[in-house]
C-alpha cells in the first residue's frame, strides 16, 4: 500500500443534479431519461470544500501538484450552487484540474469569470487547468443523446470561457447518429480556440436508440412509480428515517437494458458504431476477468462523492446510489461518518482499517464480507480503464 503523501489524484462529484437526461447515465433507468427515485441528490458547498483544501495544503504542493478531476457519475459538476467559488479556489492552489461538463448551465459571464481565473492560475503556476466540454455533435445531433440540452448555450459558454483565457477541450462521444460530423466538429473546435479535441468512441454495452427513448420512458414509468411507492411505505415504518433520508432505504434492482454484443446488430439494436462494439468485444476477449486492476492501488486515485465521503473509487461510491447493501455493511461496522471529510481529514480516512487492511482483500477474494463485487464487475481484467483508453483519441489543435 502506498503512502498518503504519494496520492496522485482525486475524482470529485460536486453535484448529483443535472439539467439534461442522457439515456446511458446511471442517474436514470438505463436506456431511458427517467431518474431513479432512489437517487440521492446532493451538492458539495464551498465551506465543505474549503476545509478539504485546507487539510490538503501540505500534500498538494508546487513540487507535488495533485490531479483534481471534477466528473459526474450521477450529475454535472457546475450544477452545485457554489461552483464558481469551488473551482476558482481549487485553481488557485497546486492542483492539475480537469472538469467534465455538458456546459449548458450558467451564463457566458459566469464561464468568463471561471476562464479568467483558471487561465491566470495556469500561467502563474505552470499547471494545467482544463474544462472539458462534452459536446456530442452539432446543433442537430448533440441533443439526441444529451436530451434537453440547449446547444446554443453550450457554444456561447465555451466561447466565453476560451475568450477569457481558459484552456478548453472538446470531447465528442461518437455514436452511430453523429459519426458523420466528427471532422466538421473538430474544425469548429479549432476555429473557436479549443486546445484539444477528444474523439471518444462509445463502447457502452447497453441498448440505446435515441428514436426509442420516449417509448422506453413510457415502459419504465410504472416500475419507477412502484419503486418510489415501496420506498415511502418502508420509510413510513422506520423511525430512524426523516424527510430527505427516505432515499437511504435499501434498493436493489431497477431495469437494465444490458445486452450481449453482436457486431452485426450494433447499428440496429445499439446506438454505437461498429468500431465501438469491436473495441468492447476485443477487450472482453483479451481480459482476465479474475484479476482486479484497482485505480486506487495502481493509480493512487481516490473518489469524493457529493456528500463529502471519501472512497477508493467511483464504482464503490456508486453502491450508495444504486445498491445500499455494501454501504450499510461499512456503516454498521465503522459507524456513521467514518469516511466523511467534514468529520475527518483525507489522510486520516486513508489510514483507516478499511482502506489499509480490508479493501486489499478484494483483490484476492471479492466475496469478503466488507468488500464488494463492484471491483470484479467494473475492474476485473482492468476492463473499465482498458475500454476508456482504447476508445479515446485526443489531438491538440
Amino acid at each position: 500500500m502506498f503512502d498518503f503523501s504519494k496520492i496522485d489524484s482525486f475524482q470529485v462529484e460536486t453535484s448529483t443534479y443535472c439539467n439534461v437526461a442522457c439515456p446511458l447515465c446511471p442517474r436514470h433507468f438505463m436506456g431511458t431519461s427517467i431518474v431513479r427515485p432512489t437517487l440521492r441528490q446532493r451538492n458539495i458547498l464551498a465551506p465543505q470544500w474549503d476545509k478539504f483544501l485546507d487539510d490538503m495544503d501540505h500534500i498538494a504542493t508546487k513540487e507535488h501538484p495533485v490531479n483534481m478531476v471534477f466528473c459526474g457519475c450521477h450529475g454535472d459538476p457546475p450544477m452545485t450552487p457554489d461552483w464558481e467559488e469551488i473551482i476558482i479556489n481549487t485553481a488557485n492552489r497546486n492542483y492539475v484540474i480537469d472538469v467534465e461538463t455538458n456546459g449548458s448551465m450558467r451564463t457566458p459571464k459566469s464561464w468568463a469569470r471561471v476562464g479568467k481565473a483558471m487561465g491566470d492560475a495556469e500561467k502563474e503556476q505552470g499547471i494545467d487547468k482544463i474544462i472539458t466540454f462534452s459536446i456530442d455533435g452539432l446543433s442537430d445531433t448533440n441533443k439526441l443523446y444529451r436530451i434537453g440540452i440547449k446547444h446554443e448555450r453550450v457554444m456561447a459558454n465555451a466561447k466565453a470561457f476560451i475568450d477569457a483565457g481558459g484552456k478548453a477541450r472538446w470531447k465528442f462521444i461518437v455514436f452511430e447518429h453523429n459519426k458523420h460530423q466528427v471532422e466538421e466538429a473538430q474544425q469548429l473546435a479549432k476555429d473557436m480556440g479549443f486546445w484539444q479535441f477528444d474523439k471518444h468512441v462509445s463502447t457502452r454495452n447497453f441498448e440505446y436508440n435515441y428514436a426509442e427513448v420516449e417509448k422506453k420512458n413510457n415502459e419504465i414509468k410504472p416500475s419507477a412509480i412502484t419503486v418510489e411507492t415501496d420506498i415511502k411505505k418502508v420509510a413510513k415504518n422506520r423511525k430512524d428515517v426523516k424527510g430527505d433520508e427516505i432515499s437511504k432505504i435499501q434498493y436493489v434492482g431497477g431495469t437494465s437494458y444490458q445486452q450481449d454484443i453482436e457486431i452485426t446488430e450494433t447499428t440496429k439494436e445499439l446506438n454505437i458504431t461498429d468500431a465501438g462494439a469491436k473495441i468492447y468485444k476485443d477487450i472482453i476477449e483479451s481480459s482476465d476477468m479474475t484479476q482486479i486492476t484497482c485505480d486506487f492501488k495502481e493509480n493512487k486515485m481516490m473518489y469524493i462523492d457529493s456528500e463529502m465521503n471519501l472512497w477508493p473509487c467511483n464504482h464503490i461510491a456508486a453502491t450508495k446510489q444504486e445498491d445500499m447493501t455494501h454501504y450499510y455493511k461499512l456503516e454498521k461496522e465503522y459507524g456513521i461518518g467514518w469516511n466523511n471529510l467534514e468529520q475527518h481529514t483525507a489522510e486520516d480516512i486513508f489510514y483507516h482499517e478499511y482502506f489499509q487492511n480490508i479493501l486489499p482483500l478484494t483483490w484476492k477474494d471479492p466475496s469478503h464480507e466488507l468488500c464488494t463485487f463492484e471491483c470484479r464487475k467494473m475492474c476485473g481484467g482492468g476492463l473499465h480503464s482498458k475500454a476508456w483508453d482504447a476508445a479515446t483519441n485526443r489531438e491538440e489543435l
